[in-house]
C-alpha cells in the first residue's frame, strides 16, 4: 500500500510582502479575504509591492507571509452549519476602522456579510469598493431567485468586480453588471510542476503501473464517490493500473468504506501530501480526475486549482461540467475530457479511452504555456484600481 507522510504546505515559501523601500501607490487598501491559499501567494505579494494593503482574513493560512493582517473572530457553530462566512458583531469595528482609513475595500463574493457590511461603510465614508466574484451558475427555485434579486441590488452600489474567467464574468452580466465593470483574469497555479524538482514519496508501486491520481479536499462537492466507481469499471478491465487520492477530509472514511464495499483492488487513501510529493505524484501519474459536482449547498467557484496544476505537469485532466472557471483549460481529446457530472460511466470511458491513447506531454505542456500567469493577474486588478480611481464608472 502506498505511504506518504503528511505535511504543512512546504517552507518552500519565502516570506513574500515586503515591500520596504519600495514606491508604492498612495492609496490604501483594506482586503477581506477567507484566506490565504498558496497558489495565490504570489498574487497577493506582487499586488503588496504595488499598495499599501491590509488584509483581513477569514482564517489564519497555513502558507509563510509577512503580509500587514489581522484575522477575524471564529465562525460561530450556526456559520459552520450553514456553510457561510457570518460576520461576527466584533468585527464590525476592524471593518469600520479599515475601511475608515482606506481608499479601497476589496471583499469576496457579493452574498457575503463583509461586503454588504463594507458596502455601507464605504458609502458612509465615501469609499470605493471592488469585489472578487466567483459566482459562476444560478440554482433554479424561489429562494435563489430572491437571493439573485438581491444580489442584482447590490451590484448597482459596487464599483467594480474583479473575477477569475468568463463563467463568472457571464454570472455577473446577468446580473446587469456593465461590461466595463468587470476585470477579468485567470487562475494560475503557485508552480510549474514539471520545472519542479520533487520529493519522491515512498510508494510501492510498480515503474510499469499507471497511476489515476486525484488531489483535493474529501468534501462532497469533489465527488470523488463517482471517481471511485468509474475507477472500479476501469479496474475490471484493465489490468496494472491504481487510483492514488491525495488529500483528506470529513469524507474520508465514507469513500475508504465504498471503495471496500464494491471490492476495489487498487485505490489508495494518500491524506494530505506536501507541496513536493504533490510535484512526484503530478509526474508519476498517467492521467488526473477532478470529478466535482454541484450540491444543493455549494459547487466550485473559479474552479479546482488542481486542474492547472496538473496541465501544468503535462498530464491530461478528466474534469466534470460542475467544475466552474477552470473548465475553460481542458480542450477534448488534445489535454483531456470534459464529462457529465455525477457520471460515473463517463468517467470510466475517458479514462480507458487516455489510457489506451496516451496524449503526449509535450502536446498537455504546449497548451497550458498559452496561459496568461500571475502578472496578468496583477495587471488586471491595477486596471481595475485604475478604473474606479478615474472617476469613469457609472451607477
Amino acid at each position: 500500500m502506498p505511504v506518504v507522510s503528511k505535511g504543512r504546505t512546504s517552507p518552500r515559501y519565502l516570506e513574500l510582502g515586503k515591500a520596504d523601500g519600495l514606491e508604492r501607490s498612495p492609496h490604501q487598501i483594506l482586503w477581506w479575504h477567507p484566506g490565504l491559499m498558496d497558489y495565490r501567494l504570489k498574487f497577493f505579494s506582487m499586488l503588496t509591492m504595488k499598495y499599501s494593503i491590509s488584509f483581513l482574513f477569514q482564517t489564519q493560512p497555513q502558507v509563510r507571509h509577512t503580509f500587514d493582517r489581522v484575522y477575524c473572530s471564529k465562525r460561530s457553530i450556526l456559520s459552520n452549519r450553514l456553510g457561510i462566512y457570518w460576520i461576527s458583531p466584533y468585527d464590525i469595528p476592524k471593518l469600520y476602522a479599515g475601511i475608515k482609513r482606506s481608499d479601497i475595500f476589496v471583499s469576496s463574493f457579493i452574498w457575503n456579510p463583509y461586503t454588504i457590511v463594507g458596502l455601507g461603510l464605504c458609502k458612509l465614508f465615501g469609499k470605493k469598493l471592488i469585489v472578487w466574484e466567483e459566482v459562476n451558475r444560478f440554482r433554479p427555485g424561489l429562494r435563489p431567485a430572491i437571493k439573485n434579486t438581491i444580489r442584482k441590488s447590490i451590484c448597482k452600489h459596487i464599483d467594480a468586480f474583479y473575477v477569475a474567467g468568463d463563467v463568472q464574468s457571464n454570472a455577473l452580466r446577468k446580473l446587469g453588471v456593465p461590461p466595463e465593470k468587470i476585470f477579468m483574469a485567470n487562475e494560475y497555479p503557485s508552480q510549474v510542476y514539471s520545472r519542479l524538482k520533487s520529493s519522491e514519496a515512498p510508494l510501492r508501486i510498480d515503474k510499469d503501473v499507471k497511476v489515476i491520481l486525484f488531489i483535493g479536499r474529501l468534501v462532497e462537492f469533489k465527488g470523488v464517490e463517482y471517481l471511485i466507481r468509474a475507477f472500479k469499471q476501469v479496474e475490471s478491465v484493465h489490468g496494472g493500473v491504481t487510483l492514488l487520492i491525495a488529500g483528506d477530509g470529513p469524507l474520508r472514511a465514507q469513500l475508504e468504506t465504498l471503495s471496500r464495499t464494491l471490492g476495489v483492488k487498487n485505490a489508495f487513501f494518500l491524506g494530505q501530501v506536501t507541496d513536493l510529493q504533490k510535484a512526484y505524484l503530478l509526474n508519476r501519474s498517467s492521467i488526473v480526475v477532478v470529478p466535482s459536482i454541484v450540491t444543493k449547498k455549494i459547487g466550485e467557484g473559479s474552479g479546482p486549482i488542481t486542474v492547472l496544476e496538473a496541465l501544468s505537469a503535462g498530464k491530461p485532466v478528466v474534469g466534470s461540467t460542475a467544475l466552474g472557471g477552470t473548465a475553460v483549460f481542458i480542450q477534448n481529446g488534445i489535454n483531456g475530457f470534459i464529462v457529465p457530472e455525477k457520471d460515473a460511466n463517463a468517467l470510466a470511458e475517458k479514462i480507458e479511452w487516455l489510457l489506451a491513447n496516451p496524449i503526449p506531454t509535450s502536446r498537455v505542456l504546449s497548451n497550458f504555456n498559452k496561459i496568461k500567469g500571475v502578472e496578468h493577474q496583477v495587471e488586471q486588478f491595477e486596471n481595475a484600481v485604475n478604473y474606479i480611481l478615474s472617476g469613469k464608472q457609472q451607477r
